[in-house]
Order: structure tokens, then sequence, then C-alpha cells
């Protein structure tokens, strides 16, 4: 048979166990065929796996690089959201520059116009004031000279009784005596 006839190398791991198994069975050379085919298909197979498990590697990764375009997209997202507040703000902010300008022209010219009028106003508060210096001076000139005429003339009181009869009359003045 040709079990018998063939070195212990190429006959399989089971059949050498049992070496009476072609015996114990009909049809042991279909079922030998089947064992050499089997264990022909397993490097194969064992390739197939192989690549199965880089396979599952690679759902994986893909599975990651979903997550991570999903995480990309809602960032992208936020992104746009906060890029159009921003470009809001900025043209809030350039309205409200504007409007400032407009305040500050305004605001300008009222100050101007109140230095206009102060300085009018100063003016004419200067001109009033020198007025009154004027007067002030003729008062005060009149109050210095006037008292210290008579304070000087005033040595006896014949004297001075006629002096400030002469100073507040018009006509002569007459001599009043004495008793």
């Amino acid at each position: 048979m040709l079990w018998e006839d063939e070195p212990q190398a190429s006959v399989p791991k089971l059949i050498r166990v049992l070496p009476n198994f072609h015996e114990c069975f009909e049809g042991a050379d279909i079922v030998l065929s089947a064992l050499n085919m089997a264990e022909d298909l397993q490097k194969p197979l064992r390739d197939i796996l192989k690549k199965l498990e880089k396979l599952d590697a690679i759902e994986v990764a893909v599975n990651n690089l979903g997550k991570s375009f999903e995480k990309l997209e809602g960032r992208i997202h936020t992104l746009e959201d906060a890029y159009a507040t921003t470009k809001r703000d900025v043209e809030d902010l350039k309205e409200n520059l504007n409007a400032n300008e407009t305040d500050k022209k305004t605001t300008a010219e009222r100050i101007r116009k109140l230095e206009d009028d102060t300085k009018s106003s100063l003016a004419a508060l200067q001109k009033e004031n020198d007025e009154l210096r004027a007067n002030f001076k003729l008062i005060e000139d009149k109050n210095f000279y006037y008292p210290t005429a008579l304070r000087r003339v005033q040595t006896t009181p014949k004297t001075s009784t006629n002096i400030t009869r002469y100073l507040y009359s018009r006509g002569p003045v007459r001599q009043v005596s004495r008793c």
C-alpha cells in the first residue's frame, strides 16, 4: 500500500500517530487527500488571517480618521461661526467709530462756539471791569484828596469852618464870628 512505502516525513502527523489508520476506514485515501489538502491550505489561510488582521487595523485607522474628520468639521463650523461674529463685531466697531467721529466733530464745534462766546463775554467783562476800575479810581481819588485837604487845613476851628463853607458853597464865604 501507499502508506507503508512512503517515507515518514511525507506522512501527516495524524497518520503517523495512528499507523493502522488506513485499515480502519474505507476510503482512507480520500481522507488522506483531504488532510493533505487541509495542510496545503493552512499556509494560505494563515496569510489570509494576517491580511484580515491588517484589514482590521486599517478599519480601526479609518474609524479613527472618521472621528477626527467629524471633530475637524465641528471645529470648522465653530471657526465659521466665530468668523461671522467677529465680522459683525468689526462692522459694529466701524459704525461706532463713525458715530464717535461725528460726535467728536459736533463736540469740537460746540467747544469752538463756547470758546467764542466765552471770549466775547470775557471781553465784555474786561471792558466793564476797566470801567469799574476807572470809576473806582475816580472815587478813590476823591476819597484820598478831599479828606486830606480838609485835614491839612483844619488846624484851627475858625479856619476849618470857613474852608468847609467855601468848598461846599458856590458863592463868597462870610466870616462867622465867635462869641
